[in-house]
């Protein structure tokens, strides 16, 4: 089963706000990308409906990109979006118990490192990327 990539990124913000952490542009491409690769890793398939693009400076989701471009270098101020009936709700996390607790791991595992320790993780010589 794929996941909305913008489903993933408001779980890690809902994580970040509980443990009282603010997420940038960046930071959640990379949290999303490293819980998409640890799923595929553990189930032979994606986590997320959409590829995994190569731009310039890394790997990029594309939905994420142009949701939360607006806050630049910034924390994110709020949940991804999508409209519905004409009007711009909040894309629910995901309720399955078990994948929250594998993203609780990700984000155990990556939630506390910087944007660019993260960044430096993707372009390390033996990464995937």
């Amino acid at each position: 089963m794929f996941y909305d990539a913008k489903s993933i990124a408001n779980y890690f913000l809902e994580l970040a706000a509980e443990s009282g952490q603010r997420i940038d542009p960046i930071k959640i491409q990379k949290l999303v990308y490293y819980a998409n690769g640890w799923y595929a890793g553990h189930t032979g398939g994606p986590l997320i409906d959409e590829p995994v693009e190569a731009w310039t400076h890394g790997p990029v989701i594309a939905s994420l990109f142009h949701e939360f471009a607006r806050f630049g270098v910034k924390p994110i101020q709020r949940m991804a979006m999508r409209v519905i009936s004409h009007t711009l709700v909040a894309v629910e996390p995901p309720e399955d118990p078990t994948l929250r607790a594998f993203l609780r791991n990700i984000w155990d595992e990556y939630g506390t490192l910087s944007e660019a320790k993260l960044h430096g993780l993707t372009h390390h010589p033996n990464s995937p990327w």
